[in-house]
Formats: C-alpha cells, sequence, structure tokens
C-alpha cells in the first residue's frame, strides 16, 4: 500500500537514509554517555565501599594486635601457675610449651587437610566461558 504525500512524515527536506543515519548517531552517542556515566557511577561505588573496607580492616588489625598482647599475657600466666603447681618455673614453662606444639600440630594437620582439598583454579567460571564459546560458535 503506498503512501500518499499527505501521509509521509516531514523529514526537513532529508533524504530517509541520511534520518535514518542520523538517528542511528544520536543513539550511538546516547549509549556511550550512558554506558560512560555507569563506568563513572560504578567508579564512584567502589572507592567509597574500598575506602570503608580499608578502614575496617585497619580497625581489625588493631584487635588482632590486642588480642595477641592479651594472648601472651595469658600464657605467661598459665606458665607461671604451673610453675606454682610443680614448685619449678621451668617445669611449668615445659609443660606449657608442650601443649601449645600440640596445638600447632592439630591446627597444621587441619589446614592442610583444608588446602589440599581446595583449588585456586574458578572451575566453574571456566566451564561458564567454554559453555559461551561453544554457543557463540555454534550460532555461525
Amino acid at each position: 500500500m503506498a503512501m500518499n504525500d499527505d501521509e509521509r512524515p516531514d523529514l526537513n527536506g532529508k533524504s530517509p537514509s541520511r534520518v535514518v543515519g542520523e538517528s542511528v548517531s544520536e543513539i550511538t552517542e546516547k549509549v556511550t554517555l550512558l554506558v560512560t556515566e555507569e563506568v563513572e557511577l560504578v567508579k564512584a561505588e567502589i572507592s567509597a565501599k574500598l575506602s570503608r573496607l580499608g578502614a575496617g580492616a585497619a580497625v581489625v588489625v588493631a584487635a588482632g594486635i590486642f588480642i595477641l598482647f592479651g594472648l601472651f599475657a595469658a600464657v605467661n600466666a598459665l606458665g607461671w601457675g604451673l610453675a606454682e603447681i610443680f614448685n619449678e618455673a621451668w617445669i611449668g614453662f615445659l609443660v606449657l610449651a608442650g601443649g601449645m606444639f600440640v596445638l600447632a600440630v592439630i591446627a597444621g594437620l587441619i589446614a592442610y587437610g583444608l588446602f589440599k582439598n581446595s583449588s585456586p583454579v574458578p572451575e566453574m567460571a571456566i566451564e561458564e566461558a567454554r559453555k559461551t564459546k561453544e554457543m557463540i560458535g555454534s550460532s555461525d
């Protein structure tokens, strides 16, 4: 069905292909601007979150230092307490050291088991990338 002159849109004297080209150019510019603004938003959001995480990490380090000093004091008190029980300081601290070594071995064995069963390779991400590659390759 052909349009008569009254039904055709006014193109301001431009050819239809030029109007389409200008529209595509305008859409491209707007999409580029949108993507640029989204990237800037992501940068700002990540920056704010990283600074908050950095502050939190500093507080955790401070707490860890206080815990470490507290543990030193507790271990020292335990050593002197055992020294009172055995009537010799060196025996009390030797018993304490033996207990610490036993705890260290247990922790080491647990850590070994955890490391042995884990892999740093992102296997799920690699599998998804492989599937995506196959889908793109099969659509050609």
